[in-house]
C-alpha cells in the first residue's frame, strides 16, 4: 500500500527443522494503493505431536476518490 511500496522476501529457519518464509508486495499509483502478504511457517518440532504448519495470505485494495473520501476492500 502507500506505507509500504514494492516488494519484501525473508527467509529463516531454526532448530527442529523450522523454516519460515513471508513475502509481501505493495504499489500506489494515482489515488489507488494495494498490498498483498503471504506467510509460510513450518517446524517438525522437539518431538513427534510438537510438528506444525501454517501458510497464511491477506490481500487489500484502497481508492481513495477525494481527499475526504477512501475506502478500503
Amino acid at each position: 500500500g502507500p506505507s509500504q511500496p514494492g516488494t519484501q522476501m525473508m527467509l529463516s529457519g531454526g532448530s527442529f527443522g523450522q523454516i519460515n518464509g513471508a513475502a509481501q508486495a505493495g504499489f500506489k499509483k494515482d489515488n489507488v494503493d494495494g498490498l498483498i502478504q503471504v506467510d509460510v511457517n513450518r517446524r517438525d518440532g522437539f518431538r513427534v505431536y510438537n510438528g506444525s504448519e501454517r501458510v497464511s495470505g491477506h490481500a487489500n485494495v484502497g481508492v481513495s476518490p477525494s481527499e475526504n473520501v477512501s475506502t478500503r476492500f
